[in-house]
């Protein structure tokens, strides 16, 4: 098994954009979320999320409960194809590449931002799929 060519474009842009970005997305408790207060920065799903469709709400939800259905589902679907949408693999996306690379105790401790190749293989790897080195 293999990442679907949407997958692995997905996990690239979500890692390219937290690359870009330079740090994590966590609030002053330092729980992850998919917008910090003031919006300057995303999670690696919260980059996923069009303003449009964002709501403060959303934060209560995991990135796969939050693209079962609607809008958010639907811009996924035509961005990356039916196969991005599905739960165990953007909870894997949100985890791997985000939320567990975020210290649990203050001071954050930070584990560093994955390029986009490095984040591939990670997400291959976790799911079990087959990584091209």
């Amino acid at each position: 098994m293999k990442l679907s060519e949407g997958q692995e474009r997905l996990v690239r842009d979500v890692a390219a954009c937290l690359l870009k970005q330079g740090k994590y997305s966590v609030d002053a408790a330092g729980k992850c979320v998919y917008r910090s207060a003031d919006g300057t920065l995303k999670c690696g799903i919260g980059h996923l999320i069009p303003d449009a469709y964002y709501s403060p709400s959303m934060e209560s939800y995991s990135a796969g409960a939050l693209t079962r259905t609607g809008p958010l589902a639907e811009y996924i679907v035509g961005k990356y194809g039916s196969d991005a949408v599905n739960y165990t693999f953007l909870d894997t996306v949100q985890y791997r590449l985000h939320d567990n690379r975020v210290g649990r105790s203050l001071p954050l401790r930070f584990l560093p931002l994955l390029t986009p190749d490095d984040a591939v293989k990670e997400i291959s790897r976790y799911l079990g799929c087959i990584v091209e080195d």
